[in-house]
């Protein structure tokens, strides 16, 4: 994209107009960026593992006053968001286009019975 096309394109501009760039659906990049997301050595992919918790604290108390809530996260990535909701007594539901991720979350919901959906589904569909 050049210059000119930035200044004479629609304003707003059109969504996706540019495309797919990023292969999130693809096997083996999902996979590559799954490991990124649950790196705790930067906060490039996801967050770290302290600062979610310090987010998903002042979500629950802030905006959800600690009462049950029904959650949709798009772009839920691994569900680190999502399944630490859930552990709080919230009902969540997470869409992401990432099969390695959407395979992560639903495993870990699985295994600590939290009340988390996955679904793999690129958003702007689902």
């Amino acid at each position: 994209m050049t210059l000119s096309d930035l200044i004479n394109r629609t304003s707003p501009p059109v969504p996706f107009l540019e495309g797919d760039n990023i292969p999130w659906h693809e096997p083996a990049f999902s996979q590559r960026m799954l490991k990124e997301h649950l790196s705790q050595d930067h906060d490039l992919a996801s967050r770290r593992s302290h600062k979610i918790d310090k987010q998903v604290q002042w979500i629950n108390q802030e905006l959800l006053s600690s009462k049950p809530a029904k959650i949709l996260e798009l772009a839920c990535g691994p569900g680190l968001y999502t399944n630490r909701l859930a552990a709080l007594g919230h009902e969540c539901v997470g869409i992401d286009y990432s099969p390695a991720s959407i395979a992560h979350a639903s495993e870990h919901a699985k295994q600590d019975s939290l009340a988390c959906t996955y679904l793999q589904q690129d958003i702007r569909e689902a």
